[in-house]
């Protein structure tokens, strides 16, 4: 793979990140960490300038990640055929895909956005229930539904993380 490829499949797919970035899996999904803590500093900013309240929202729906899978699956494919490997390490699209899982109707503020990252890398990382064998489909839906069922995995996580701190907060109440 040659940093700045000239196919736009590629460069999407890559984030145009050049070939020799370490951890690339991490930036992908650290740069929808950086923007979903960008919208929590927005949150934050629409107390004092009204305004920015236009820009600003509390969790999105599923049609997010959804919409973002099906781009992400035709970009990939188109991509992985510059590539030599099943799934290689520079595209990390898939990582951003699985990002937006993670945090898939969960409050967004800096404290799940932050543990939502955490645990989107564990189990991207570890591949534990099944993620190592979603890994072994073909193409593009390999590369993409092993990040996608890690981003399940995240979210149901932190929705248990979340439930128990309401019971423990309420508990000491």
């Amino acid at each position: 793979m040659i940093a700045n490829h000239k196919n736009w499949a590629v460069r999407i797919a890559t984030l145009n990140l050049p070939a020799n970035t370490k951890m690339p899996g991490t930036v992908g999904s650290g740069l929808v960490l950086i923007y979903l803590t960008g919208f929590c500093v927005i949150n934050l900013l629409s107390n004092f300038y009204p305004a920015l309240q236009v820009l600003s929202f509390a969790s999105y729906n599923l049609l997010v990640p959804v919409i973002a899978s099906l781009i992400a699956l035709l970009i990939i494919s188109r991509a992985l055929k510059f590539f030599t490997q099943k799934d290689p390490g520079l595209i990390c699209l898939d990582e951003v895909v699985g990002m937006l899982v993670s945090m898939c109707l969960i409050p967004i503020n800096f404290a799940t956005v932050l543990i939502g990252f955490l645990l989107f890398r564990f189990f991207d990382i570890l591949k534990p229930f099944g993620i190592k064998q979603i890994e072994q489909l073909q193409g593009a839906w390999g590369v993409l539904f092993d990040d996608f069922l890690a981003g399940v995995y995240a979210n149901l996580s932190l929705r248990l993380i979340i439930w128990l701190f309401i019971r423990v907060a309420l508990f000491f109440e």
